[in-house]
């Protein structure tokens, strides 16, 4: 695995930026959509009705509505992965928008090994299961 810094092109595509705009778009369109449709409207999770069961991303709705109204801690205990996506994603867009604004040298990760990818693939997986186990655990 390499990691480098690549300064970017003059002209050139900018997936940085395009990240960043589409990133804070959803954003914006989420926070309206929260702030605009009731709490009480939540989906009916099929998955649940079913088995009785909650599905892995089960209380996401409802942890949105609780990080808008701006109750952190109660939105973590709802939905801790909703909570780390939204971080992750809050942390990748704030950084395309600096490097793009300031034409900052781009971070690239070249020549990822076979073995590193699915350490990461199972990583992303184990991370759901404990979620949903909590979710479960919490009968959410």
């Amino acid at each position: 695995m390499k990691i480098h810094f690549h300064k970017p092109p003059p002209g050139g595509r900018d997936p940085e930026f395009q990240h960043a705009v589409v990133l804070t778009s959803l954003f914006v369109l989420a926070v309206l959509v929260g702030l605009f449709l009731p709490a009480r409207l939540t989906p009916i999770c099929i998955f649940h009705k079913l088995t009785g069961l909650p599905c892995f991303s089960c209380g996401m709705v409802r942890s949105w509505h609780l990080l808008l109204g701006m109750e952190w801690s109660a939105a973590v205990r709802m939905q801790p992965l909703l909570v780390l996506l939204l971080a992750c994603a809050t942390v990748w867009t704030s950084y395309g928008w600096v490097v793009s604004l300031f034409r900052l040298p781009r971070l690239r990760i070249e020549d990822i090994s076979r073995r590193t990818k699915c350490v990461i693939l199972w990583g992303f997986i184990a991370l759901v299961l404990v979620n949903w186990a909590y979710l479960i655990a919490m009968k959410i």
